[in-house]
């Protein structure tokens, strides 16, 4: 039997260890990068959903808003300009509705695409309510955040059995540099039966072969180590990576929360604008022109309000995906994601 080899067989074994985890956690990543887009997905159908409904209440808004105008405009209170202000609206309306329709087909097929569903089903989320989901506590400052993420991010796991199964590939190369040392044996008897006499033989052979007088194989070895080099400087970009990701998402957090806030006054502001001008306008002070600018500003505030919301939903995904947490139990229970876990 061999005794001694190099220690090609040990190493050649770790090697593929390391890389039977490298490859563990890569389905993992992948796993966690499709659950981000299934999520992605599926708020985005949410959110054509509710921009759906809105199109549709500012057609209706604005086919009531024709049908008064001509019946003002029948007993003398209106004027043509006022009546073609409210058609060109509606037309506006009717245009961005069937955008809207398209939009959130669209929607659907991503999603059911993700989902690796027919494409001849249509999706459609069974709760259509727009609320902020957070995910992770937001006392959770962004140090913990890289710690996490440092600990449990899939990929930079993969680089790091990629790295020590390239050095491990130096000691596989390292091997062919040494010789092998091979053990052997043999017992026997010689005699009679009634007196045998146990006879034995041992040796040992010392094989050194050099491929090319041992440049070959030095080569190799130079190789493997730049191999390892290598893998080592992919481990510390992916690194970098990582932490990056984590806080561009932190930051799309913050902007997103803030822009909440932002598009929930301009909700409140929009409203109330259009209750001053058709209050003006009842009582002959406001032309046609100020309401319908004050409808069309408060369904773009609507707009701007469900997608804030959205986008705070799918930011809080990211992040989550980006510190290596994101699972569907994560996603879905409902419970913050917070120091203490």
């Amino acid at each position: 039997f061999f005794a001694y080899r190099g220690g090609r067989i040990l190493f050649t074994g770790l090697q593929s260890r390391n890389n039977y985890r490298a490859q563990k956690h890569s389905e993992h990543a992948t796993l966690s990068d499709t659950l981000l887009t299934v999520t992605k997905n599926y708020h985005n159908l949410v959110l054509s959903e509710v921009l759906l409904d809105i199109r549709i209440d500012a057609v209706k808004t604005s086919e009531e808003q024709l049908r008064r105008n001509q019946d003002r405009k029948a007993s003398g209170l209106a004027t043509n300009l006022d009546v073609l202000q409210s058609k060109t609206q509606l037309s506006k309306d009717r245009q961005a509705l069937v955008d809207q329709q398209t939009n959130r087909r669209n929607a659907s097929l991503d999603l059911s695409e993700s989902l690796n569903l027919p494409f001849t089903e249509d999706l459609s989320p069974v709760d259509l309510r727009v609320q902020k989901i957070r995910l992770i506590d937001s006392k959770m400052d962004i140090n913990h955040l890289l710690g996490i993420a440092i600990d449990s991010r899939p990929e930079l796991k993969q680089y790091e059995e990629l790295r020590l199964a390239a050095k491990k590939a130096i000691m596989i190369s390292l091997a062919k540099l040494q010789p092998t040392v091979l053990l052997g044996g043999q017992a026997y008897g010689i005699g009679p039966p009634g007196n045998v006499q146990a006879l034995g033989t041992f040796f040992v052979n010392i094989n050194w072969r050099l491929t090319g007088m041992g440049v070959v194989d030095s080569m190799d070895t130079v190789r493997a180590k730049w191999e390892a080099r290598q893998a080592q400087i992919q481990a510390q970009k992916e690194l970098q990576t990582v932490c990056k990701q984590v806080r561009t998402a932190y930051i799309q957090i913050l902007d997103r929360e803030k822009n909440i806030e932002e598009s929930t006054s301009e909700v409140n502001s929009a409203l109330e604008e259009l209750r001053l001008a058709e209050l003006r306008k009842a009582s002959g002070l406001g032309l046609n022109l100020d309401i319908i600018t004050a409808q069309r500003d408060y369904t773009e505030a609507r707009v701007n309000k469900a997608q804030a919301i959205i986008n705070f939903n799918i930011a809080q995904a990211q992040l989550l995906h980006d510190i290596g947490m994101i699972s569907t139990e994560a996603v879905t229970s409902g419970r913050l994601l917070s120091k203490a876990r």
